[in-house]
């Protein structure tokens, strides 16, 4: 079992999901929404960088990994993200119950889709990070990963693709994983893009930047998570 790699893969996750949280951070800075809202991705986001940044700061020379080790690094990912992203909510007093504001975010994660709160009550920032959250589960945060971390010989990370994907087989867009990962960020982006323009540039005058922006990740994401 190599706990290095695993330990290694896991830190960048969450210096990369640090990273994620400056974006409600600025949508909560545009519709000043108050010191509260300020801290609850300020705070989670410094503390989630510092943690990830020990775990990956050494280098690992031995980047090989087998099934076991690509079925942790899944469920383990998960299960912190998913610890991690539901703090702003309770922080902001947007989802102040811990067990609401968790079921809210592995929905997301999941794309499940389901929810417990009455998003009318929800801060912009809240709203876009409960959307957000939904669009990274729409592709999965490890494919994203796979393209950052670098591929053995052996192509070590398609187990990880493996454990992170449904269906009984998967496969590689081009030769290498990295490559594919990033094909399939791009693909994924493009069509979100796409159909944020669409909705702000159509003919209903009631979508504005903000509602086309949360309508986008929720479609995306397959879930369906909305703003009403």
């Amino acid at each position: 079992m190599n706990f290095r790699v695993m330990r290694n893969i896991i830190g960048k996750i969450m210096i990369l999901f640090s990273i994620f949280m400056i974006l409600p951070l600025i949508i909560s800075l545009l519709y000043k929404e108050g010191l509260r809202n300020y801290l609850a991705y300020l705070i989670p986001g410094i503390c989630t960088y510092g943690i990830g940044y020990l775990l990956s700061f050494k280098k690992n020379k031995d980047i090989k990994m087998g099934v076991k080790e690509g079925f942790i690094i899944v469920g383990l990912s998960w299960t912190v993200i998913s610890l991690i992203a539901c703090v702003p909510f309770m922080i902001s007093k947007d989802i102040p119950n811990f067990f609401n504001a968790f079921f809210e975010t592995v929905s997301g994660f999941t794309t499940t889709g389901a929810s417990v709160i009455d998003v009318t009550e929800i801060s912009h920032s809240g709203l876009f990070w409960r959307s957000f959250l939904h669009w990274i589960g729409g592709m999965g945060i490890l494919v994203f990963i796979l393209a950052l971390i670098p591929e053995s010989n052996e192509g070590s990370s398609m187990h990880i693709l493996r454990a992170e994907s449904p269906g009984p087989q998967v496969g590689k867009l081009v030769s290498k994983m990295k490559l594919t990962s990033r094909y399939l960020y791009l693909i994924y982006l493009g069509l979100t893009l796409i159909e944020f323009l669409l909705l702000y540039l159509g003919p209903d005058k009631e979508m504005k930047f903000f509602n086309s922006l949360i309508y986008s990740l929720g479609t995306a994401g397959t879930g369906g998570f909305a703003m009403d």
